[in-house]
């Protein structure tokens, strides 16, 4: 590294081979450079270089021409191989780091880090014996993933060891979720592993396995391979549910072998669904994603179910956004006679970590971490404070419940089956703001879940205030190099593809006894757009003929115009009730499809 070792930067238009390469210490089963890598030989090759030369990780956009795009990937990146010269100092081992499917997004406007800001390891750089701290300095890889176009690390002879192996195995296999694969690789010798007693596959050791440690289900049984794919396909015959729908013994065959770049596989998506055949409201969606990867890695899977889910949605549509409260009409004056409260609430996902289904302890702790600071930024109507769960006082505990705002740990089979619900409450939190009108929940059924509410009618103001929250606390992730997951196709990444696009919910408690009684009463909330649910949540019934109603969509529409439909419809269903009351007939009054 120029910094450290005289040697200058990766050039900008990837690797040749150097003449002090083609030594007889580089074996010729190497492969050349720029040759493309499949996924699974990351973790078992060996790179068997001579001192003087490192192997280095290209990155490369497959629709993109240049090895070294100028911005962090936007598609699920694939590795290359190439050789340059290193250093004079010897390289033992190298560190290969395949990238996430997701990088911080750079531009002319906002360019990555220069490798001299800091950033404890630089690119290709050699980390010395003084220089342990490094190896176990906190987020150290992270920061230096966020240079896009430079990850590989090499380190010299003082840092293996008994003192440093804990750092080694604790934080590189770790970490924050931006390692979607990491390979240890020696290049002293041939076998050069083995002599390594501390780095022995049968310890246990992680980094040296391309087997995916997984946090729930049975995708951990490898033993499930051993059958075929009709011994492991599941009895969908009595379920009604989208996944169920889709998923043919053909199409489990075909995903049953494949995972993500975090080592999510189709049994996690699909258990939820498997071990929760209905529901007694609405058709559920029965799989939820692991990672943002899920989406493209299974498509053949969630494409379908999306496009059922979210009536005709094609993998070739384009998502809108529109948070711009100014453009609601009307919603100011709902009748507070009927509807009781108000709120609209989202979802949000930090690009770069798991999905809470798949997220470890660690990824879960850093991304409470990150919020909280996050929030703790806010001022003004949106200074507020963070109640942890696991740290609550009883005096704090009772007035959330009170306040209605504590979420406890899932009881829902939906997410319960999805595991949600690992190691509760660890990592999990509750924030509002003062006036208890702005809430974020942490760590719950996705990483955010931003919250506006008041009680009664004026939705205008609830939806005004979501609106002003939400992209405040977008620009304070964004201050940070962070950034929500999203793309044009699915707009924001969410855990249940019911919630992709806008991830918006608009809802009001109302009082519909008369008209939820009707016939008609189901027929008329699909004409309006609209979905019921009991006052609890998606598990319960309604009492006293009080209902959450709210949008069906997500996907497709804008925020602004899924409000609009919550807005227009509620108000047409108060003036049904109203009729009903006075034994009138509502025929007339029943909306064609929207």
């Amino acid at each position: 590294m120029a910094g450290e070792s005289g040697a200058s930067p990766p050039p900008p238009r990837g690797l040749q081979r150097d003449a002090s390469c083609g030594q007889p210490g580089v074996p010729n089963s190497l492969p050349p450079p720029g040759h493309l890598l499949p996924d699974s030989s990351l973790a078992g090759a060996e790179a068997h270089c001579s001192s003087p030369a490192i192997a280095r990780l290209l990155l490369r956009e497959e629709t993109s021409a240049a090895p070294f795009p100028d911005r962090g990937l936007s598609k699920p990146g694939r590795a290359r191989v190439g050789f340059g010269c290193a250093p004079p100092q010897p390289a033992p081992f190298l560190i290969l780091l395949k990238p996430p499917s997701r990088l911080p997004c750079f531009s002319p406007s906002r360019p990555p880090p220069a490798p001299s800001e800091g950033l404890p390891w630089r690119a290709g750089g050699v980390v010395g014996r003084e220089q342990p701290a490094a190896l176990s300095s906190c987020g150290c890889l992270c920061q230096a993933l966020r240079i896009p176009n430079r990850l590989l690390f090499s380190c010299d002879r003082g840092v293996p060891g008994a003192r440093n192996e804990a750092a080694l195995r604790g934080k590189l296999e770790f970490k924050a979720g931006r390692l979607l694969r990491l390979a240890l690789q020696l290049s002293l010798q041939p076998g050069g592993l083995a002599k390594k007693p501390w780095l022995k596959p049968q310890e246990g050791n992680s980094l040296l396995s391309d087997r995916p440690v997984m946090p729930f289900s049975n995708s951990h049984n490898l033993s499930k391979m051993n059958y075929c794919a009709e011994d492991e396909y599941p009895d969908l015959s009595l379920h009604n549910n989208h996944m169920a729908s889709v998923l043919t013994l053909e199409l489990y065959s075909k995903l049953r072998n494949k995972k993500t770049s975090s080592g999510f596989t189709v049994d996690d998506i699909i258990q939820t669904g498997v071990d929760n055949p209905g529901h007694p409201y609405i058709k559920t969606v029965g799989c939820v994603a692991g990672d943002e990867d899920s989406y493209v890695t299974f498509c053949d899977l969630f494409d379908p179910v999306i496009e059922d889910r979210h009536g005709g949605y094609k993998p070739t549509d384009q998502h809108k956004t529109d948070l711009n409260a100014d453009n609601l009409q009307g919603g100011d004056d709902l009748d507070p006679n009927y509807v009781l409260s108000s709120r609209v609430r989202t979802g949000r996902s930090i690009r770069g970590f798991c999905l809470p289904p798949h997220c470890s302890r660690g990824e879960r702790r850093a991304i409470e971490k990150l919020s909280v600071e996050a929030l703790a930024s806010l001022e003004g109507d949106f200074s507020g404070k963070y109640y942890a769960l696991k740290n609550m006082t009883d005096a704090e505990q009772q007035q959330l419940i009170d306040d209605h705002f504590l979420f406890d740990k899932p009881v829902s089979p939906l997410l319960l089956a999805s595991g949600m619900a690992r190691d509760w409450p660890d990592g999990r939190g509750i924030w509002h703001n003062d006036s208890k009108t702005f809430l974020v929940w942490i760590n719950e059924e996705d990483h955010l879940r931003i919250i506006s509410m008041q009680k009664g009618g004026n939705m205008k103001e609830v939806f005004s205030r979501f609106c002003s929250g939400l992209t405040q606390l977008e620009a304070l992730f964004k201050s940070q190099n962070y950034e929500f997951m999203w793309n044009s196709h699915l707009g924001y990444i969410l855990t249940c593809p019911s919630n992709l696009g806008t991830g918006l919910r608009a809802g009001v408690h109302v009082k519909l006894p008369n008209l939820s009684k009707h016939e008609k009463f189901g027929d008329i909330l699909k004409r309006l757009r609209l979905q019921k649910r009991g006052t609890g949540g998606v598990d319960t019934a309604a009492v006293g003929g009080v209902f959450d109603i709210s949008n069906a969509d997500r996907l497709g529409f804008s925020e602004v115009e899924l409000v609009q439909m919550v807005v227009d419809g509620v108000k047409l269903l108060i003036e049904m009730e109203k009729r009903l009351e006075k034994g009138q007939c509502i025929t007339d009054m029943i909306p064609a499809q929207k």
